[in-house]
């Protein structure tokens, strides 16, 4: 310890880990354990944070050699970081700050998606709407929020919804995307591949009801890259067709998808972990829904705009 500190705290920034333990030596090199993990209550942690915080004991000068046992349904990654409390808290704050402005965005665009939808009656915004609520859902059970804020006390769901919900997010994405397109009448095909890929997140949800975490995964994972590019092709087709309002989602949808790349490479360690890379998922669903609420209006413009030009014509 080169500081002025006795006390200094290690962040762990991984929110879904699901076990962790520090082992920390006393002055007779004693190990002593603190566990924390989504097996657990959250209000036996001494911070109140989705992050993974503990106090490390260390008079200045002095040297200390603790140890820290994970364990993780998800893929594990271990951003350290040990400084005072002060930098921590500051850290913390200013991930706040950044998780309230997605929030915000993101319960605007409900909102006031709903409000339209009770204007216009045009289920496009009520398939939308409850897209946008999963994608919500999804962004913010992975950083630990859902679990801090709605069911502290309930760690069997907060294991759970980390695949309900991502499933549900690919379900009524792809479904709204049928009806915002039209696919059935542009492309029969591609209309009933909707409902074929909807059947690998059904076994998915199977193994998760029996407990089998890793194959619920694995079918979970590589069919949200099939649908991600299912999503990626099909307004490509429909655009190709004469559709116009695929232009808007297919730009919308490539925002998205950019985000998640970014966040794979830095996953498999090709970018740092870092702010930017952490939070590129969250900045390419903000981008995303406010686009395909652009995209909503000018579809409702261009029914309309027909609408009265076979009026004028009949």
């Amino acid at each position: 310890n080169i500081t002025d500190k006795n006390v200094l705290l290690v962040n762990l920034s991984l929110p879904t880990l699901d076990f962790v333990q520090l082992y920390s030596p006393n002055e007779q090199n004693v190990y002593s354990s603190i566990t924390m993990g989504e097996h657990l209550p959250f209000s036996v942690r001494k911070y109140d944070d989705p992050d993974y915080i503990f106090d490390l004991t260390v008079s200045s000068g002095q040297t200390k050699v603790f140890f820290i046992k994970v364990k993780s349904k998800e893929g594990i990654q271990l951003p350290v970081n040990i400084s005072s409390e002060n930098v921590i808290l500051n850290q913390i704050k200013n991930k706040g700050i950044l998780s309230g402005v997605y929030f915000g965005i993101m319960l605007v665009i409900i909102f006031y998606n709903i409000f339209i939808y009770f204007s216009v009656r045009d289920k496009n915004y009520l398939f939308y709407v409850v897209y946008v609520l999963f994608t919500l859902i999804t962004q913010t059970s992975l950083q630990g929020y859902t679990f801090q804020f709605l069911w502290p006390n309930n760690p069997d769901l907060a294991n759970y919804i980390l695949f309900i919900a991502p499933s549900m997010t690919g379900i009524t994405g792809v479904f709204f995307m049928k009806y915002f397109l039209d696919v059935k009448q542009y492309s029969p095909i591609l209309n009933k591949l909707v409902y074929v890929l909807c059947v690998p997140y059904l076994i998915s949800f199977c193994f998760l009801i029996f407990g089998n975490f890793i194959l619920s995964q694995v079918f979970l994972e590589l069919n949200s890259m099939v649908i991600s590019i299912f999503m990626l092709i099909t307004p490509i087709v429909i655009l190709r067709k004469g559709f116009k309002p695929a232009k808007f989602f297919l730009v919308a949808w490539s925002m998205f998808l950019v985000g998640i790349f970014i966040y794979i490479l830095k996953d498999m360690e090709v970018l740092p972990f870092n702010n930017f890379t952490r939070y590129t998922m969250q900045i390419g669903t903000a981008i995303e829904t406010v686009l395909l609420s652009f995209a909503l209006a000018d579809r409702i413009n261009i029914l309309k705009k027909e609408k009265e030009q076979s009026q004028e014509m009949a």
